[in-house]
């Protein structure tokens, strides 16, 4: 049997947060016994049938991607204004702040916002937990067969792409969806799509690479950007 890391205290490393919007700058605090800084921050209101919202480090504050929607990265120069030692700032956006409106946030401690990784064929900027097993990676794309690095140093079991630059659906594989990478099953995260397989997304995951065996526009097409959120046990 595989040996896994124990978490002590997991609010080191992920926090839920229950809040309401005031319509204006708002400094969230998490209420976890545990200072934590979050590097990833994934909202959604819970009171009213507005869009999710996610936020990284690694793209920087301010930068959103919508996780129900095609939509390319936009700056919401009034949505997640700072990461904080133990929360967030937020400024007026209704996506994130509406005034009297519940949200939830789900909040990732990961490490910063990355620095330059080369262990794969192509280069990426990584943001790696080795602990609790959470990855933040920024490639752009080649149009052809490649592979890039994680920094988790075990093999991932979750991966989340999106394209940056322009619309584009989310594509989510996983080993729970299929029972190799080399299946090729995805899920679509902002459709209602049953599982699907394609031979040119994620096709293989090592302890340092996930690879992408051809350009497929959802995850490796020349020049286009992308952000992938990949977990591990």
């Amino acid at each position: 049997m595989a040996a896994y890391t124990t978490i002590d205290n997991p609010e080191l490393y992920f926090q839920t947060k229950l809040y309401t919007g005031n319509n204006s700058t708002n400094a969230i605090t998490l209420d976890g016994s545990e200072d934590m800084q979050p590097d990833m921050v994934w909202f959604k209101s819970r009171s009213a049938t507005t869009d999710h919202a996610i936020f990284d480090a690694v793209r920087g504050v301010t930068k959103e991607l919508r996780p129900n929607k095609t939509d390319y990265e936009d700056t919401a120069s009034n949505g997640l204004t700072a990461f904080g030692t133990d929360g967030f700032t937020l400024g007026d956006w209704f996506v994130v702040n509406a005034n009297s409106a519940t949200f939830v946030s789900w909040n990732w401690k990961v490490n910063g916002s990355g620095s330059s990784n080369s262990d794969g064929s192509t280069s990426s900027t990584v943001s790696a937990n080795t602990t609790s097993g959470v990855s933040l990676v920024k490639h752009t794309g080649t149009g052809s067969a490649t592979n890039i690095g994680h920094g988790l140093g075990v093999a991932p079991k979750i991966v989340i792409s999106k394209r940056t630059n322009s619309a584009n659906a989310w594509i989510f594989q996983s080993t729970l969806v299929a029972d190799s990478w080399t299946s090729s099953n995805y899920l679509i995260l902002n459709t209602t799509a049953a599982v699907a397989s394609s031979t040119t997304i994620v096709d293989a995951a090592s302890s340092d690479t996930i690879s992408f065996d051809g350009g497929d526009d959802w995850v490796n097409a020349s020049s286009d950007t992308y952000m992938h959120y990949i977990f591990t046990p």
